[in-house]
């Protein structure tokens, strides 16, 4: 019989493992339609108004000389538009072309078949349980201190 010590280091180490699995289909996913995991990101922010450079790289933990990077790339692959707000010409308005929508969508397709063929297989009981634990332990996470 495993001690409590003993199931919470394996599951640390099944969480860890989930997150790499989740991250590599993402992977997988973005390469699908010829784009990395950060491009598809991008392209995902730009999608909803008020895309802001500089709150993408603080919400994805880049720095913004490569949130940089990954604009200029995707404006050399004809999928972002950039220009100059009417209201304010210091401001960049950031558009997706068509190009970018279809990609989009294409993604958007594959995540759907992929989400059907692995979270709607899940019992709704134990789907229920895992979000009341996921949320339990999010809150954790975040009230933990490292001092």
């Amino acid at each position: 019989m495993k001690t409590k010590r003993e199931k919470v280091y394996k599951a640390i180490e099944q969480l860890r493992a989930l997150s790499h699995v989740y991250m590599k289909k993402r992977r997988e996913l973005a390469q699908k339609v010829d784009l990395t995991e950060a491009q598809w990101r991008m392209l995902e922010e730009i999608s909803d108004e008020g895309f802001m450079p500089s709150l993408f790289a603080a919400k994805s933990d880049l720095t913004k000389a490569a949130v940089s990077k990954i604009l200029k790339q995707l404006q050399e692959q004809k999928l972002v538009e950039v220009s100059s707000s009417e209201k304010d010409g210091r401001v960049k308005e950031y558009q997706l072309t068509k190009r970018a929508a279809g990609k989009l969508e294409k993604l958007r397709e594959h995540r759907r078949q992929a989400i059907d063929a692995i979270w709607m297989k899940t019992d709704e009981p134990l789907l229920d349980a895992s979000l009341e634990f996921n949320e339990a332990l999010i809150q954790r996470f975040l009230e933990y201190s490292v001092v």
